[in-house]
């Protein structure tokens, strides 16, 4: 159906609006004040709420719908709307909405997402994974002749499904009464549980706990034992026992990570981003059930489509 077919807007909402100057201004207000929304987002927005300046407020839906309908590019289209429909939500635009227009809408956001999905199908592999083609038993095969910090790196990355840089401030504890600060994670030495509180889109996301690997447990107990700190990764430095209880930057940990690949295989610079992937390629719904691939996915912080269609591109 089409955003602007007559069959989701042939009735008309009964509301009694402020001015709708006022009411524009305030839209644009609510939309400017929104921290999460990409400054490209706000701009097109903007420009869109302009061109609505001179519609009444009865008509606002109809007539966004067609200026977006003349956007080109379908990432614009999808993100706007999704955008709206949240505005929506905490705004007076609910109020000229019907239960038609909010389907209508719904529908729409869902076809341009199949739309740049499908798009993402059909391009061509990552060409960092091309160049640096592994199979995952070579990664496994490093872990196991690796020593020290980075052993551990890199058994995070691999024995277990492998988040992105969030490890850079995981703080050991012995009880969960001392997560006392939302801004870093933890892993228990007792429970043997990672709880990941900072991480990407954290504030669109419950935390993620997770049981670290059996293989993962042996390798921190070993490395805690023999160099007692706070965080699980700090700075090493050959001489500078000061950093023990500094932990690292997420720079820092992806710069490492890279190292220890270039160094161990063959020149091949694998990243976490790409080690994600690998581990995508080894651990899918073609070779797992689809109740353990997502448990991966919530720890990886992904969705299963986001996952499946990865593994498809590139593999």
């Amino acid at each position: 159906m089409s955003l602007t077919g007559s069959g989701a807007l042939k009735r008309k909402p009964k509301v009694n609006l402020e001015h709708f100057t006022e009411y524009v201004i305030s839209l644009k207000n609510t939309i400017n004040a929104d921290e999460t929304i990409k400054e490209k987002t706000k701009i097109n927005l903007n420009t869109l709420l302009n061109k609505l300046s001179d519609f009444d407020e009865k008509n606002i839906y109809k007539e966004f719908l067609k200026l977006v309908d003349n956007t080109k590019n379908i990432s614009s289209k999808y993100s706007i709307l999704q955008r709206f429909s949240s505005i929506a939500k905490k705004t007076k635009l609910n109020n000229v909405m019907t239960d038609a227009n909010r389907t209508d809408l719904q529908k729409a956001i869902k076809r341009y997402s199949d739309e740049i999905n499908g798009e993402k199908a059909k391009r061509e592999p990552n060409e960092k994974l091309k160049k640096n083609k592994i199979v995952w038993s070579e990664l496994v095969e490093l872990v196991e002749k690796l020593t020290g910090m980075d052993k551990l790196l890199m058994a995070l990355y691999v024995y277990q499904p492998p988040m992105r840089a969030d490890y850079n401030s995981v703080r050991i504890i012995q009880d969960d009464d001392e997560i006392d600060n939302d801004k870093e994670n933890y892993y228990n030495v007792k429970t043997k549980e990672f709880t990941i509180l900072e991480f990407k889109n954290c504030d669109k996301f419950e935390p993620i706990v997770f049981d670290a690997n059996k293989k993962v447990v042996k390798i921190i107990n070993k490395s805690l034992k023999e160099t007692p700190r706070k965080y699980l990764i700090y700075p090493y430095v050959s001489g500078k026992e000061s950093l023990i209880n500094d932990n690292v930057s997420p720079n820092y940990l992806a710069h490492r990570i890279s190292k220890i690949t270039k160094t161990h295989l063959d020149g091949k610079d694998i990243g976490i981003n790409q080690l994600r992937k690998y581990f995508v390629a080894e651990n899918n719904l073609d070779t797992k059930p689809y109740e353990e691939v997502e448990e991966d996915n919530k720890i990886m912080c992904h969705s299963m489509k986001t996952a499946q269609e990865d593994y498809y591109k590139n593999f």
